[in-house]
């Protein structure tokens, strides 16, 4: 388990997906935004951006 999947709201399989486009650390995802990281996954649901907005923000 890395960085990503140690942040509240993401686990293992959300870091795997992460790693896939480049993203490997909170700072990874501070850098290339939260809605351009949802729109390069290619996530059908609107939770994941949800998901990445709180693991940014320590929500849940």
């Amino acid at each position: 388990m890395g960085e990503l999947a140690q942040l509240r709201g993401l686990g293992d399989k959300s870091e795997e997906k992460l790693n896939k486009i480049g993203v490997y650390s909170k700072q990874d995802l501070q850098a290339k935004g939260t809605v351009p990281t949802f729109v390069e996954l290619g996530e059908p649901h609107l939770c994941f951006l949800y998901a990445l907005a709180g693991a940014l923000e320590n929500r849940s």
